[in-house]
């Protein structure tokens, strides 16, 4: 009996020490105000104790928000979707029980507002989880900078509760998955939008045991598949106010399209309004067919052929009954500095505001920045390239060496824009991925 206490009692001072040795705490250090446009610095302040197994801090950055690394104490810094990550993996925490990391935020000069900046680190701890956040967030006041403000963060959250719903003119339907010919699963999705032309994004969750590939064809579109989401991201939208896009699903082994039922896959299309809000459109399953070519978008692939558009196949590029404009109307493009010829140029920003082109030397853009206005929009270029291929690469050079994510290929006709496929047309130029 007394043995069987003395053990009970060694494993409450072992469970005792244990408690406060891994005791966790996190503390974040910012200013409290900062002006729109300028910089400034996060440190966080983690004791972790003795944990040294596979461990993160995250948070979530506000609109407007670019971080960057400063000391991650041999962490993998990641930014994406507006989530700062960084990864510990085990054996790779720093030996001191107490450490900081540090990172710097560039600050959009168009946003102000209040804003919380809070975080979580979380850690495995002998074969347990565990995770800790900040006793005190950080509430961060934005001051107005130079450039008026679009709307105040705050603002924006409050129009998206209030305003953010979709117009009854635009909707999105996901034709039920199907077997081509070749045996292939085909998911073709429709968006309506009627005249809706700013930025755009089709997302789509794929369900496990299937993976998703571009079955669309078009250098004005982004696609990615990533953490079982498919994504169709446009900078501007399609010009047809009826467009289809279309994915492949890949199932693995063992998987079919029996296993994708009705509800398998969820979507949602989002469009930002005229008050710069985002509005989400959920994507509709129906039994319909969206292969029909008076549906098909300009560069819908479905078996190779295109109906009233352009597509490329195998590097050639050719246009079946399809008809553009440009250089008039709405779709009138200015350029400050003239030019003749077809050119290709990576754009790195649109505001409705007349930015500063100073302004993106705070995005570490190290090149002279273009202005041109074109659909309303103050749009920002960078580069002149007579080759789609060298344009392609500078846009990648720009993804891998600055906080812009969204810089694309544009390109221009004696000083108006045209569409790259256009471009390519005229140059018999290829097209690239």
């Amino acid at each position: 009996m007394f043995k069987n206490i003395l053990i009970i009692a060694n494993l409450v001072v072992i469970l005792f020490f244990n408690f406060f040795e891994n005791d966790v705490s996190v503390t974040i250090n910012a200013p409290d105000t900062v002006t729109a446009g300028d910089t400034f610095i996060v440190e966080v302040v983690i004791n972790k104790g003795t944990i040294n197994d596979f461990s993160r801090f995250t948070q979530e950055m506000p609109l407007g928000f670019f971080p960057s690394p400063l000391e991650s104490k041999g962490g993998d810094f990641r930014f994406q979707d507006q989530k700062l990550k960084i990864l510990w993996y085990k054996g790779g925490l720093p030996s001191d029980a107490e450490f900081k990391i540090s990172y710097q935020i560039v600050v959009d000069p168009t946003i102000a507002g209040t804003v919380v900046l809070d975080g979580e680190f979380s850690y495995v701890d002998e074969g347990s989880t565990g995770r800790k956040g900040p006793k005190t967030p950080i509430m961060l006041t934005i001051l107005k900078g130079d450039i008026e403000p679009i709307t105040t963060y705050a603002d924006n959250l409050e129009n998206y509760k209030s305003s953010a719903v979709p117009s009854a003119n635009v909707s999105c339907t996901r034709q039920r998955p199907f077997t081509n010919e070749a045996g292939e699963i085909i998911v073709n999705v429709m968006v309506e939008k009627n005249n809706i032309n700013s930025y755009g994004k089709i997302q789509e969750t794929i369900p496990e045991g299937f993976r998703a590939v571009n079955n669309y064809e078009s250098p004005d579109v982004i696609f990615s598949f990533k953490d079982k989401t498919a994504k169709f991201l446009w900078m501007t939208l399609p010009a047809n106010d009826k467009f289809v896009v279309s994915y492949k699903l890949i199932p693995d082994a063992g998987f079919g399209i029996d296993n994708l039922g009705s509800g398998a896959i969820n979507g949602e299309f989002s469009y930002v309004d005229k008050n710069d809000v985002t509005v989400p459109v959920p994507i509709v399953e129906k039994d319909v067919d969206l292969s029909d070519p008076k549906l098909l978008a300009v560069g819908v692939s479905t078996g190779g052929t295109t109906t009233g558009g352009t597509t490329t196949t195998g590097g050639t590029t050719t246009t079946t009954g399809g008809t553009s404009s440009t250089g008039s109307g709405e779709n009138k493009t200015t350029v400050i500095d003239p030019e003749t010829g077809v050119s290709y140029k990576v754009q790195i920003g649109a505001y409705k505001r007349n930015l500063d082109v100073a302004y993106f030397k705070t995005q570490k853009v190290n090149e002279p920045v273009k202005k041109i206005l074109h659909n309303g929009l103050n749009k920002y270029l960078v580069g002149k390239f007579e080759v789609y291929k060298d344009a392609r690469d500078h846009r990648v050079n720009v993804w891998n060496n600055t906080p812009i994510r969204d810089a694309f290929v544009t390109a221009y006709k004696d000083g108006e824009r045209i569409t790259v496929q256009e471009a390519l047309m005229i140059t018999n130029d290829n097209w690239l991925q």
